[in-house]
């Protein structure tokens, strides 16, 4: 009897065995494709915040701030907060997209894949706590000085392949790889088709109606 056969130490050892393939596979070197995630990402954000401030009125957010006790005239720390809360909705929306489909809109079109070590894709809490760190480590809560100097470490980082193995650090944390396939003719038709259909979209949108149109572009 097979199952019977089978002792704690076999047992013990495919989970030995399970955890060196684990460790292999993660330690796979990448070819590193920042300027594709740049892109991808540019779009998911462009697209999403085209979404946010026509669906979800600004103002109804700033006196949350207040309420809140954040009283300030700044108009520029209004946007920060205004795009800080855009883009933490987004991480549970990017979270669901990469949890069920590996992907999203910008990084579908630009043929790139977020899945883990197997292959499969994430489950949401990974994909959740992915896009968590990606927002504190990769673009520095978004503010401006330190997105600046966190995006130019990474971009450097996944570029030293002999250290990094391609790998962003909250990847190897997650047990998640980025694959980017061949970009055919006709992604980077769809890629700019979409840019300006967006860009055309938002124009309209400032004619007819009041409400202001951010849009945030970051790696």
């Amino acid at each position: 009897d097979i199952k019977n056969n089978y002792t704690e130490e076999d047992i013990e050892e495919d989970y030995i065995e399970n955890d060196l393939e684990k460790e292999k596979n993660i330690n796979t070197p990448l070819t590193p494709h920042p300027w594709v995630r740049y892109f991808a990402r540019a779009l998911d954000i462009y697209l999403w915040n085209l979404f946010f401030y026509n669906i979800v009125e600004p103002k109804l957010i700033i006196s949350l701030y207040y309420k809140l006790g954040l009283h300030t005239e700044d108009t520029a720390i209004i946007e920060l907060l205004l795009n800080i809360t855009s883009y933490i909705i987004w991480i549970f929306i990017e979270a669901l997209f990469i949890s069920s489909y590996g992907t999203t809109p910008g990084k579908w079109i630009l043929n790139t894949k977020i899945v883990n070590v197997n292959g499969k894709f994430l489950s949401y809490n990974q994909a959740l706590r992915r896009s968590f760190l990606v927002f504190i480590k990769g673009l520095g809560l978004l503010i401006p000085p330190i997105t600046l100097i966190t995006v130019g470490y990474w971009y450097y980082q996944i570029n030293n392949i002999e250290k990094t193995f391609g790998l962003t650090s909250w990847d190897k944390e997650c047990g998640s790889r980025v694959i980017t396939g061949k970009i055919e003719w006709w992604r980077c038709i769809l890629y700019i088709a979409s840019v300006l259909i967006l860009s055309i979209a938002v124009s309209i949108l400032k004619i007819f109606f009041s409400s202001r149109i951010i849009v945030l572009v970051f790696l």
